[in-house]
């Protein structure tokens, strides 16, 4: 759709995840939900994505699946790769209460396996938003996605890309000086 964009902040994501948590009978329609964001590869993503915008965004909700029965470790593999997991989880906290809402984790996707030596780090990153488990929780928890993917330019194409931009630049310059003369 032209013209539009989706982009919420981190209280906005936590707003949609808590309603999709909380309110069964409630459909956050701008967000595709997935049965588990594994089975389907970075660059499959996209086209099970809801919106479909131009940005290099895109946005999802899934249940996690663990690596184990009652374990807290999600298995985040790929017939292809794995989700590698960068730093801390960072808090998002709530602007009117100042108090913590939830957590919002950043992963990489590898080509390969994750004991291997022949893993290729990609331009895959997502960023996995979880809300705050409080005590009367019971409900089947969900994680909220955003995968990004990162422009790939290599040095020689940014060498080209500045080339080009100076040589309009010239033109553009060429161009004005002679419209001031003729005027």
């Amino acid at each position: 759709m032209k013209g539009f964009r989706f982009h919420p902040t981190d209280e906005e994501l936590m707003e949609y995840l808590h309603i999709r948590t909380f309110d069964r009978d409630s459909l956050v329609q701008f967000i595709a939900e997935i049965q588990d964001i594994c089975d389907l590869e970075p660059w499959e993503l996209p086209g099970c994505s809801n919106f479909q915008t131009g940005d290099r965004s895109w946005y999802f909700m899934y249940p996690p699946r663990y690596k184990y029965l009652n374990s807290k470790l999600i298995s985040r593999t790929t017939l292809e790769g794995y989700w590698k997991p960068t730093g801390n989880p960072r808090k998002i906290i709530n602007s009117e209460t100042g108090s913590q809402i939830g957590s919002k984790r950043t992963l990489v996707f590898y080509e390969g396996q994750c004991n291997n030596k022949n893993k290729n780090k990609t331009s895959w990153v997502m960023h996995e938003y979880e809300l705050k488990a409080t005590a009367e929780s019971d409900q089947k928890p969900f994680k909220l996605c955003k995968l990004k993917k990162k422009v790939d330019i290599s040095s020689r194409e940014v060498g080209q890309l500045n080339q080009d931009s100076f040589s309009n630049l010239e033109n553009h310059v060429a161009n004005n000086a002679m419209s001031e003369v003729r005027a």
